[in-house]
C-alpha cells in the first residue's frame, strides 16, 4: 500500500504553518514533511503532530550538539528519550536529512559517536 505524505512547506499555503497540520488529517494524511522548521518551538511542532494524530517522515536538522540533536528528534516526532548528560557531553551528530523513521533519525544522529 502506498503511504504518501503532505510536505506542508509545499501544501495548503494558503493560510499559516501551524494551521496546516489539521487540514493534513482534515485531507487524509498520516504523514507530514516540511523543510527548514526552525523558526518554530518544537514543543509546537510536537503538539500539533500529537494533536491530530500525524507522524512526521522527514527530519532536517543540521549537524551540531548530539544532546539537543536526539533531544530535537525526541521532541519533533513525540517520542521521549533519556540520556546521561556525561555520556553525550562533547559530543557532535551528523545532520540528519532524510525521510526516515524516528528510531532511524536516531540511530543517524548518533552515528560515529561511539555511543
Amino acid at each position: 500500500m502506498t503511504r504518501l505524505a503532505a510536505n506542508l512547506t509545499m501544501l495548503f499555503t494558503e493560510v499559516p504553518f501551524m494551521e496546516r497540520f489539521a487540514l493534513a488529517a482534515r485531507n487524509g494524511f498520516r504523514g507530514v514533511e516540511f523543510l527548514f522548521p526552525y523558526r518554530y518551538h518544537v514543543a509546537e511542532l510536537s503538539d500539533q503532530l500529537n494533536l491530530y494524530q500525524l507522524d512526521l517522515v522527514l527530519f532536517n536538522l543540521p549537524a551540531g550538539n548530539l544532546a539537543s540533536t536526539l533531544n530535537t528528534i525526541a521532541s519533533q516526532s513525540g517520542q521521549i528519550v533519556s540520556l546521561e548528560p556525561a555520556l553525550v557531553q562533547g559530543k557532535q551528530a551528523p545532520a540528519v536529512i532524510g525521510h526516515m523513521s524516528p528510531e532511524q533519525a536516531m540511530e543517524a544522529a548518533l552515528r560515529g559517536s561511539g555511543l
